[in-house]
C-alpha cells in the first residue's frame, strides 16, 4: 500500500505539473483563489498528492506503534460489524435479506454502540476487502454488475503491483484513520489557498503535517483524526455553500457523514449560527462608504442555504447510516445522547495532581496547547491572526476602522473554528482525558493562520531586502520566493524534528517550551498512557523470553495485546495477565500517577525495586519492565 500511495502522489503531482505548463498557476502563489468555482483542478491534484504522501508516511511508521486501549475495543467491534457487511454484500440474495432483520442487526451492531458507525464500518470494510479477501473479494464484488466491471479490472491490475497491501492485520484496521489524517491536509490546502493563496496553503499543510500529537493520532484505528477531518470538511463546505447552491447541498451531506464519525460534529451548527449572526450584523449595519439603505445592504447578505440542507440531510444520514438506529430509533438516540451528556470522567494528571472528576483547572487546556504545539507554529499562527485583526473584529469596530475582507467574513470564521474546540474542553465540567486529542479540530485553522503568518513575514523580509539592496519597493519574484521558502523552512522544521523525535511515543511528547518530554514529566504532565507502550518492548520480550512467558500487562487492553500476537510482533507463547502479578515472569508499569501504587505492589511481590528495562523518550520514562527473580524463562 505504501508503494501505491507514493505512485499515486507522483502521478497526481505529474498532472499538476501538466496543468502548470498550461497556465493553471498563472495567477501566482500569493493571490487568494477567490474563484466562484473554487480552486483549479491542478490545485486539487496538489492537495491530493500531499494527502497521499502523508498517508504513506503514517503507514510506513506504524509498524512499531503499540495499540491503544480503545483500538482493541474497535478491533473487536469492527470484526462484529464485518460479519454484518458480509451478509449485506453476500452473493446470496437470501443471506442479504437477513442483514435487515432486527435480531441480526442487533447481534452485529451492539458492540461499542456509544460511538457512531462510519469509522468502525470503514475499519470493517478495509479489513474484509483490503486484508482478509484481497484481491478476490473486491474482484468478485465488482464483477456482479456490468457497471462495475472496470473497477474489477482495476483491482486486478493493482493486485499485480501489490499482491499484499499490508504487512500486518492491524494496518487494515488503522488505514481508514490514516486516510482521514491525509484528507485533513487536502482540506487545509483548499481552504488556505482560497483565503490566502497557494504559498500560504503549502505552508499551512506542512505545518499541519508537522504537529506531533495529530501525527501520532493519524496512526490509530480511532476517531480522532476523523473528527478533525469532519470538522474542517464541514466548515469548508458551509463556507463555500454561502456562495454556491451545490456546496450548500454538499454541506448537508458532509455534515451527515460527520455525525456518523463522532458526536462533536453536533457542535458545528453552533459555529455556523454564531458566524452567520456576526456576518449579518456586519453586513447590515450602516458604515461610511457603504450602501446607504437597509434594503441595499440586505441584498449583499449571503443567503444561508447551508442551514436548510444541513437540517434536511444531516439527521437523516445519521439515522439511515447507522443500522443500530433502524430499530427502537428514538430510544437508542436518547441513549446515545444521554451516554455522552453523562460521560464517565477518566483520570488525567496535570501539574502533579491526578483529576478523577470535575472541576478541572481552566488553565489546563490552554497550557497543554502551548506545551504540545511547536512554538514556531503558534507564533506564526498568531502573526497571521494579528495581520488580519481588523477583519476578525470588523463588527465590533467602528465602520471607519473595520476592514471588510469579503462577504463571508472569513477571518472571523477561521478564528472561531480555532477557538471553539478549545473553549468547549476548557470548561471545568467537561471530561478531560485522552491528552490533547479532543481539541485537535482547532489545529487546521491555526495552521491556516500560520500559513498566512509565514507569507506575511516572508513578504516583509523580501521587501526589506529589496529596499536595502536594490532600492525597490516591490521585491523581484526570485527574492520573494527565496524569502518565502526560507521562512517556511524555519517555521516548519521545529515541528518536523519534534514529530520525528517523538515517534512512536507521541503521547509523551512535549515541546522545548516546557523542557521537552523530560520537562513534561518533571512538571507532572500526563504521558505514555492507555496501554500502547507495550508495543515498544516486543523486541526485548522476544530476546529475553525466547521460550515464552507470562506478562502482567498493566494498562494494555486484552484485545490490544492479542493484536500484537496476531500481527506476529509477539509470539503466541508470550501471554498476558491482568489479575495476578505473582504468577507472571514479567510486569510492566506505565508511568501515570495513579499507577504508582501498582508499581509498589510489583516491588513487594517480586522483592526488587530494580527494573530490567525502561522505555524512555529523551530521558522521560514511559514504561518500566520488572522481571520476577523466580522466573525460569528469563534469558539474560
Amino acid at each position: 500500500m505504501i508503494k501505491l500511495l507514493v505512485i499515486a502522489a507522483v502521478v497526481l503531482l505529474g498532472f499538476a505539473l501538466v496543468g502548470a505548463a498550461r497556465g493553471a498557476f498563472k495567477d501566482g502563489f500569493l493571490v487568494p483563489l477567490q474563484r466562484a468555482s473554487g480552486p483549479k483542478v491542478s490545485d486539487h491534484f496538489v492537495a491530493l498528492a500531499l494527502a497521499a504522501l502523508y498517508t504513506a508516511i503514517v503507514l510506513a511508521t506504524a509498524w512499531n506503534l503499540g495499540f491503544m486501549r480503545d483500538e482493541g475495543m474497535y478491533f473487536d467491534a469492527s470484526k462484529s460489524y464485518a460479519g454484518w457487511f458480509e451478509k449485506l454484500l453476500s452473493a446470496d440474495k437470501a443471506v442479504r435479506a437477513t442483514a435487515f432483520e432486527k435480531a441480526v442487526v442487533d447481534a452485529h451492531w451492539s458492540p461499542n454502540s456509544e460511538h457512531p458507525s462510519l469509522m468502525k464500518s470503514s475499519f470493517a470494510l478495509s479489513w474484509i476487502y483490503l486484508w482478509k479477501t484481497w484481491p478476490e473479494g473486491l474482484i468478485e464484488l465488482f464483477h456482479r454488475s456490468k457497471l462495475t466491471y472496470p473497477l474489477a479490472w482495476m483491482v486486478a491490475g493493482v493486485a499485480k503491483l501489490a499482491p499484499k497491501l499490508f504487512t500486518e492485520e492491524s494496518a487494515s484496521f488503522r488505514f481508514p484513520g490514516m486516510v482521514a489524517g491525509g484528507l485533513i491536509l487536502y482540506f487545509v490546502y483548499l481552504f488556505a489557498s482560497e483565503v490566502a493563496g497557494r504559498a500560504a496553503a503549502i505552508a499551512a499543510v506542512l505545518l499541519q503535517a508537522a504537529l506531533p500529537r495529530p501525527f501520532f493520532d493519524a496512526h490509530l484505528a480511532g476517531f480522532d483524526a476523523a473528527a478533525t477531518l469532519a470538522w474542517v470538511a464541514v466548515a469548508y463546505a458551509y463556507w463555500r455553500g454561502l456562495r454556491s447552491m451545490g456546496w450548500a447541498i454538499g454541506a448537508g451531506v458532509v455534515w451527515g457523514l460527520a455525525l456518523l464519525m463522532k458526536h462533536n460534529s453536533w457542535f458545528l451548527p453552533v459555529v455556523f449560527v454564531v458566524h452567520y449572526s456576526w456576518l449579518a450584523y456586519d453586513v447590515l449595519r450602516a458604515r461610511p462608504g457603504g450602501p446607504p439603505t437597509f434594503d441595499r445592504r440586505l441584498r449583499r447578505l449571503p443567503v444561508p442555504w447551508p442551514f436548510l440542507f444541513m437540517g434536511m440531510f444531516g439527521p437523516a444520514i445519521f439515522v439511515y447510516g447507522w443500522p443500530r438506529l433502524w430499530f427502537d430509533t428514538w430510544a437508542r438516540i436518547d441513549w446515545y445522547f444521554t451516554f455522552h451528556a453523562r460521560h464517565d470522567y477518566y483520570n488525567i494528571e496535570f501539574l502533579h495532581q491526578t483529576y478523577f472528576r470535575p472541576p478541572f483547572p481552566v488553565i489546563m487546556v490552554p497550557f497543554l496547547v502551548a506545551a504540545t504545539v511547536p512554538l514556531a507554529t503558534l507564533l506564526a499562527g498568531f502573526v497571521g491572526m494579528a495581520a488580519r485583526w481588523r477583519a476578525i473584529l470588523a463588527p465590533a469596530l467602528p465602520g471607519r476602522v473595520a476592514h471588510v475582507e469579503d462577504d463571508r467574513r472569513t477571518s472571523f470564521f477561521l478564528v472561531f473554528n480555532f477557538l471553539l474546540p478549545i473553549a468547549i474542553i476548557t470548561h471545568p465540567k467537561v471530561p478531560h482525558f485522552g491528552g490533547t486529542k479532543h481539541w485537535h479540530p482547532a489545529y487546521p485553522f491555526l495552521c491556516i493562520f500560520a500559513g498566512m503568518g509565514v507569507v506575511w513575514v516572508g513578504t516583509k523580509l523580501a521587501e526589506a531586502i529589496a529596499r536595502r539592496r536594490d532600492a525597490l519597493a516591490t521585491p523581484r519574484a526570485p527574492l520573494l520566493a527565496a524569502a518565502l521558502v526560507l521562512i517556511t523552512g524555519c517555521v516548519v522544521a521545529p515541528g518536523a524534528l519534534e514529530t520525528k523525535r517523538a515517534h512512536p511515543h507521541g503521547l509523551t511528547h512535549y515541546t522545548p517550551l516546557v523542557g521537552g518530554p523530560s520537562g513534561g514529566a518533571d512538571l507532572g504532565l500526563t504521558r505514555g498512557f492507555w496501554g500502547y507502550e507495550t508495543g515498544a518492548i516486543v523486541g526485548w520480550l522476544k530476546r529475553h523470553f525466547p521460550n515464552g512467558g507470562r506478562v502482567y500487562a498493566n494498562d494494555t487492553f486484552h484485545s490490544s495485546w492479542e493484536q500484537l500476537r496476531l500481527d506476529g510482533r509477539l509470539p503466541m507463547n508470550v501471554e498476558a495477565e491482568w489479575w495476578s502479578v505473582q504468577s507472571c515472569d514479567v510486569a510492566v508499569i506505565e508511568h501515570e500517577q495513579h499507577m504508582d501504587e501498582v508499581e509498589h505492589q510489583i516491588w513487594v511481590t517480586f522483592g526488587t525495586v530494580t527494573p530490567k528495562y525502561v522505555v524512555t523518550l529523551e530521558g522521560a520514562p514511559t514504561l518500566t519492565v520488572y522481571v520476577n527473580p523466580k522466573s525460569t524463562k528469563y534469558v539474560p
